[in-house]
């Protein structure tokens, strides 16, 4: 009886139903391996498409620095046209190029006749406001709602030329997504397609990034890809329009404290000792730093933290309040919170 247990003991437990079931079921068993295998769209799966139809790319300038706006871009061309975006302009991605160079090839997209382009500004006020407020509206989702964006925006151009029966229309974007658009200041030729493929620069996971944008836009077809801007040309353009507005929008900045007079910026970004420098000289111990400057960088606040001037903040609710509110604690904090004074009877 002892070795018949001990016997049982070493053997394998029986397979249920569910392990069956599991065995069975071929999509269950190679799950992983097949989303590892599947196929990167490229523009050869669009062999068939009609040459009036439109593809798109998106790309964005000045995600890391602490000084300056975000500057989302997109542009976008016929797939009969695609291929001159490379020939005729030398695209490639903004940050190998001079800046002469980038100006030089911003100019030819402006004014060529086959390609157009779009913006969206994010100023460093509007980045400081989402990234700081109570419920955090970090720089991937804002950045992920603007694509969104120019997405939406050349799908409704393209419609007020040439409406789609076709293709659904946009899910709605969350009420943080950005909505003030700069470009299209012309519209050169009359459409005749639709937008179908969509190549985009990704912010952070691919897979995730590219999942996100197909169900909020499932008629269309996606490429999120890591470098896309040195891979695709209408990244390459998108990249190079987004770049060159933001120089612009930085060497030209209008302070909303007035005229300022701080010495050069450096690059922008927090390692640039330059930058460093021209941030510790435009510092205001009461107001902290020009309008140019992104608060919510670590960069910035580490600065305020050490030479800030503290400041207590008087609650506005007497003692006497607080006691009839002892027993409501959730409430009282609530008013505290929100600076709201309760009311009594």
């Amino acid at each position: 009886l002892i070795d018949r247990n001990r016997k049982n003991e070493s053997m394998p437990p029986k397979k249920t139903k569910d392990d069956k079931k599991r065995k069975a079921d071929p999509k269950a068993k190679g799950n992983d391996k097949e989303k590892k295998q599947k196929k990167k769209f490229t523009l050869d799966d669009l062999r068939d498409a009609d040459p009036e139809d439109f593809v798109l790319g998106i790309d964005e300038a000045g995600r890391g620095p602490v000084l300056g706006p975000m500057v989302y871009g997109c542009a976008f061309c016929r797939l009969g046209d695609y291929e001159r975006l490379k020939q005729e302009f030398h695209v490639a991605d903004s940050k190998q190029l001079s800046a002469a160079k980038r100006d030089a090839i911003a100019d030819k997209i402006r004014e060529c006749d086959f390609c157009e382009w779009n913006l969206n500004v994010i100023m460093p006020k509007t980045i400081s406001e989402k990234m700081l407020r109570r419920d955090k509206y970090n720089l991937n989702r804002m950045s992920h709602d603007s694509a969104m964006g120019l997405i939406k925006k050349t799908i409704q151009l393209i419609a007020e030329e040439h409406p789609a029966e076709d293709a659904p229309p946009p899910l709605p974007l969350l009420p943080d997504a950005p909505t003030e658009f700069e470009g299209f200041t012309k519209w050169k030729k009359p459409c005749k397609g639709k937008l179908v493929a969509v190549f985009v620069d990704t912010v952070g996971p691919p897979d995730k990034y590219q999942k996100k944008l197909e169900d909020n836009f499932p008629w269309l077809h996606f490429c999120v890809d890591k470098g896309a801007d040195d891979k695709y040309p209408a990244v390459s353009a998108a990249s190079i329009m987004a770049k060159t507005v933001r120089d612009k929008e930085v060497h030209q900045w209008k302070y909303d404290e007035g005229a300022l007079t701080l010495g050069k910026m450096g690059s922008g970004y927090p390692g640039d000792p330059a930058t460093k420098a021209w941030l510790r000289n435009s510092f205001d111990p009461i107001f902290g730093f020009p309008s140019v400057v992104r608060f919510s960088w670590a960069t910035t606040k580490d600065l305020l933290e050490q030479s800030a001037t503290k400041v207590e903040w008087d609650d506005d609710v007497d003692a006497g309040q607080q006691l009839l509110f002892a027993k409501h604690g959730e409430r009282f904090q609530l008013c505290t919170d929100l600076r709201l004074q309760p009311q009594f009877a």
